[in-house]
């Protein structure tokens, strides 16, 4: 669904559960043991249920499994606005990787400031599932109190789709990841060395 959201089937694997969670949630460790265990016999036995686990969640209706990032943890958990230098790629909840062109922009979470945001930027976000608006990186400028989604002045791409590809061994060429910024490195596999339910 593009914006670090996706359906899943509800067969899927503890493998592809673990890495949708981790990378949906922003995170580097996937979940295990008896709560990833318990949501996969939920999910496999039809049960219609909300959950949330490694800061992503989980919505399962009879026609659909929704899985976003958690937007309840940025209320829970303020993230301090990030701010972003001026041509370097900044990393976000380690989900977003955002540019700016000019100095004074900063990023924090849609969550609890939607209304605030322009008509245009609102109408961007309703395309989106409920649950999936809040999680989305806002931009707000020195100096200005109103918060706006990235655009011309501010370049965002979710890098949710491509952690989860890199997780489940779908990247087949080093031209399909994307350039990173002043040398900086992959970070470790997610699931290198960990113990996971298969």
């Amino acid at each position: 669904m593009g914006e670090g959201t996706w359906t899943l089937d509800r067969a899927l694997s503890a493998h592809t559960l673990a890495a949708a969670l981790v990378c949906a949630g922003g995170g580097d460790r996937p979940p295990r043991g008896d709560r990833l265990q318990h949501l996969l016999t939920r999910l496999r036995t039809g049960e219609t249920f909300t959950a949330a686990l490694c800061g992503a969640r989980i919505e399962a209706s009879p026609d659909q499994v929704l899985v976003t990032r958690e937007a309840g943890e940025f209320t829970r958990r303020p993230l301090p606005p990030l701010s972003l230098p001026p041509g370097e790629e900044t990393v976000w909840d380690g989900r977003w990787a955002l540019t700016a062109a000019a100095p004074g922009w900063r990023v924090v979470p849609a969550a609890g400031r939607m209304a605030t945001l322009p008509k245009a930027d609102r109408a961007r976000l309703d395309a989106l599932p409920r649950a999936a608006r809040g999680g989305v990186p806002v931009l707000i400028r020195d100096g200005v109190t109103a918060p706006v989604l990235a655009g011309d002045d501010v370049k965002a791409r979710s890098l949710v789709e491509e952690r989860l590809a890199l997780a489940l061994d779908r990247m087949t060429h080093e031209t399909h990841l994307e350039s990173r910024a002043h040398g900086a490195t992959l970070r470790n596999p997610l699931f290198s060395d960990a113990d996971i339910i298969e």
